[in-house]
């Protein structure tokens, strides 16, 4: 055990009596962690009741419980899992269920006041698919209010027809251009628009602010603590730089540490490759560039040629791409753009978010291509049935297969996409060791169910990996971040496990299920 001196002003903390998570050899065995200031001091055995406390300390009794690296949220929405804090949330809505639509906007209406809007979000994808879903259908129940509601995975959104006139929405919007305004037949706007939910809201927050993310920051980032999240990534399509200074304003030591990545186009790449190395901070660093490919407009964009040119790009400035690709074509176009790239820039791994349509033939090129894959187990319990109603059964197989897809990317890690589905690794957990559903249905395979400790990794090493901070936290061992989580292993499944959360040194969450003692 490593000597100390008893004039250290750094905080301490000691874990005893520890389970500790670990593939290193040198440490399996321990049961004693210290912690100096926010880094790991040591790893090391004492026989029961035998362990030596320094001055200054607190002592935490873990009782044999589990510790693990803090948990690495690898793709979330962060300022928008902040803002739906005060929408109404409307992922239990069946589809074609416009009864239980319509109670719950009156619902919505009646506890608002007069000037406030009704805001909602989650609502199941095939609403907005449907025609007779449109501005002058959501007047019906909030004809003097404006209203709109988001779809569940945050790429379309509904405003009634008071909203669009607050917002002074037409079809020649200059601030609309990256996405799709949906039009009926006779030339009037439906209320629909796809794409362009990032746009809407900047519209709405200058309007009002209900939906003020930063408000509720403080409070997602306990619910984060409470699930043993230290990290997150956000995946922000549209991120700009000037984010990195204002998540940097709001984030301090107790918050969260966050990764950013930047929207990827020729700008940012250009501006980030001349300032990059003095805008990162003690808790917000940027990460990458972030490309969504998308065929909302009904052809992939960006097209292939431009994907394959701003991934070239990106990596001859050093940086890593990551690219929104959910659907099988979506898939192998990025594939191909980072073969491409990868014989330029062989250090750089690139990554692909969600990789939700893991077919045959995307499994037989992903075998020649290194690449991460980050995806969220969590939509297998959350959006299960939707997949299993919306899809062919030969195709379920293909769906979120998460032994393959661990087997052939170079590594696999796992997030929740928050607000599309809650920031709770612990469903992630349920959803990757059973592929069960919300209804208790199935999806897919037994076989692509992964074990406790490959889901751990998943979690936690992996996430550090793909954004590059492998060297500095995602795993427990000396001179490591003190970022990690205490947990009660058997109440994964039944109920949050997580005990106690130490972030950057400092205890965030305890659920005072655990004995503290200050020496």
């Amino acid at each position: 055990m490593t000597t100390y001196d008893s004039k250290d002003s750094r905080n301490l903390i000691l874990l005893t009596n520890c389970e500790i998570y670990t593939k290193d050899p040198t440490i399996a065995g321990c049961n004693n962690i210290l912690i100096a200031g926010n880094k790991i001091s040591d790893i090391f055995y004492a026989p029961p009741g035998k362990h030596t406390v320094p001055e200054r300390c607190i002592e935490i009794d873990c009782f044999r419980n589990l510790v693990i690296p803090g948990i690495n949220d690898a793709h979330i929405h962060l300022l928008s899992s902040a803002a739906v804090m005060n929408q109404h949330s409307m992922h239990s809505i069946h589809s074609k269920d416009y009864e239980m639509i319509a109670k719950t906007l009156t619902s919505i209406k009646t506890k608002h006041n007069q000037s406030e809007w009704i805001g909602a979000y989650g609502l199941d994808d095939r609403f907005f698919l449907d025609q007779n879903f449109d501005s002058q259908w959501l007047d019906k129940f909030a004809l003097n209010k404006p209203a709109f509601i988001s779809n569940e995975t945050g790429h379309a959104i509904i405003l009634n027809s008071k909203a669009m006139q607050m917002l002074n929405i037409s079809q020649t919007d200059d601030s609309l251009l990256h996405g799709v305004i949906d039009v009926a037949g006779n030339g009037q706007l439906t209320g629909k628009f796809f794409d362009l939910n990032s746009a809407i809201f900047h519209k709405i927050n200058a309007f009002t602010n209900q939906f003020n993310a930063d408000n509720n920051l403080p409070k997602l980032f306990t619910q984060l603590h409470q699930k043993g999240i230290t990290s997150v990534q956000d995946a922000g399509h549209n991120n700009k730089i000037d984010k990195l200074q204002r998540l940097s304003l709001i984030t301090d030591v107790n918050a969260i540490r966050i990764g950013l990545m930047i929207g990827c186009n020729i700008q940012n790449i250009n501006d980030l490759a001349s300032i990059h190395q003095e805008i990162d901070t003690n808790m917000v660093k940027f990460i990458g560039l972030k490309i969504m490919l998308s065929e909302a407009t009904g052809d992939y964009l960006p097209a292939k040629s431009e994907l394959e040119y701003l991934v070239e790009l990106s990596n001859s400035k050093n940086f890593r791409v990551a690219v929104h690709a959910v659907e099988e074509q979506a898939i192998d176009m990025t594939l191909d753009a980072f073969s491409s790239a990868h014989k330029f820039y062989p250090d750089i791994i690139n990554r692909i978010e969600h990789c939700s349509e893991y077919t045959h033939s995307v499994i037989e090129k992903s075998k020649t291509i290194p690449f991460y894959s980050v995806t969220q187990p969590g939509f297998i319990l959350h959006r299960g049935d939707y997949y299993i109603e919306a899809h062919p059964k030969d195709k379920h197989n293909d769906l979120y297969p998460l032994r393959t897809m661990q087997e052939t990317s170079h590594v696999l890690a796992f997030s929740s996409d928050s607000p599309v589905i809650p920031p709770d690794p612990w469903d992630g957990f349920i959803s990757a060791q059973s592929r069960n559903t919300l209804r208790g249905n199935r999806l897919g395979t037994s076989n692509e169910r992964l074990a406790f400790d490959e889901i751990v990794d998943c979690y936690t090493t992996n996430g550090a990996i793909v954004e590059g901070s492998q060297d500095i936290k995602g795993t427990l061992a000396v001179g490591f971040l003190a970022d990690l989580a205490i947990l009660d292993a058997s109440c994964i499944g039944s109920s949050n496990p997580t005990l106690l959360t130490i972030l950057n040194g400092n205890i965030v969450w305890d659920s005072e299920a655990l004995v503290l003692t200050l020496h």
